[in-house]
């Protein structure tokens, strides 16, 4: 990948990140658990410190894929917190199932549209919208894409990928990049699948592909960062996250 290349995915990766954390940001205030019970309804907020139908419409516009008059109504009785509780314990909404009833190895080619028809009614129906809409945020920087020939064909390994995202949409995300490096379709995608170890004798060395991109696109990224998310400088000089020693260290690992 060139420097130029690099560079663009690095920002990519950024702006897709600053998205998925702003809607975590969101999730989170509400504390993080999923222990609450969706049947225990919440008391409605007295009058003058339930949200506006506005600022509801706003909040739903960042949490979900779009407000509807229902979920607006429901956001103003019960507030904020309470509205993430319940999507917090709302089971996900899966694509596999969808994807696996109407999947024909005779078509392969077409079938990563079920994939497609399966998001868009999750995007449009599916009752866990927070879920849905941090998974879709997370597979903007987790990228397994159709683009390529063997995963568009796979269509059930992409959507029990996508379904990995929203399993892990809410935990933590040490626990997610070790499920998204040892999903098949990452495996394929970022080509670590049967990759052999170095050969000192041959010369061969590991596969470094998936290493390289673990840091620069799903972690740390290319150069250190101030807390205001400019580039660190050293003597003027932007200071790089990792070494081509560290790319080779993690290859060896994979």
């Amino acid at each position: 990948m060139s420097e130029e290349n690099a560079g663009r995915s690095s920002r990519r990766f950024r702006l897709a990140a600053a998205a998925a954390a702003a809607t975590l940001t969101i999730a989170a205030c509400g504390g993080g658990s999923s222990g609450s019970s969706a049947s225990s309804e919440p008391a409605p907020l007295p009058p003058g410190v339930a949200p506006t139908a506005s600022e509801a419409a706003r909040f739903l516009t960042q949490s979900t894929f779009g407000p509807t008059d229902a979920s607006i109504e429901r956001v103003r009785r019960i507030g904020y917190p309470a509205w993430i509780e319940e999507q917090f314990a709302l089971p996900a909404t899966p694509h596999l199932a969808y994807v696996q009833a109407h999947y024909d190895p005779a078509i392969s080619g077409q079938n990563f549209n079920w994939l497609q028809d399966s998001f868009w009614q999750q995007a449009l129906t599916a009752p866990d919208q927070l879920r849905q809409r941090v998974k879709f945020a997370l597979s903007q920087i987790l990228v397994v894409s159709a683009e390529n020939g063997t995963i568009a064909s796979l269509a059930d390994s992409h959507a029990s990928y996508v379904d990995l995202l929203g399993e892990h949409a809410f935990g933590n995300y040490r626990q997610l990049l070790e499920a998204v490096a040892t999903h098949p379709a990452m495996g394929i995608y970022l080509t670590h699948l049967r990759n052999r170890k170095g050969d000192p004798v041959t010369g061969r060395v590991p596969d470094e592909n998936f290493a390289r991109e673990v840091m620069q696109l799903f972690s740390i990224g290319l150069l250190e960062l101030n807390p205001d998310g400019t580039a660190r400088l050293v003597n003027g000089a932007p200071v790089e996250s990792y070494t081509n020693a560290d790319t080779s260290g993690i290859a060896r690992v994979f």
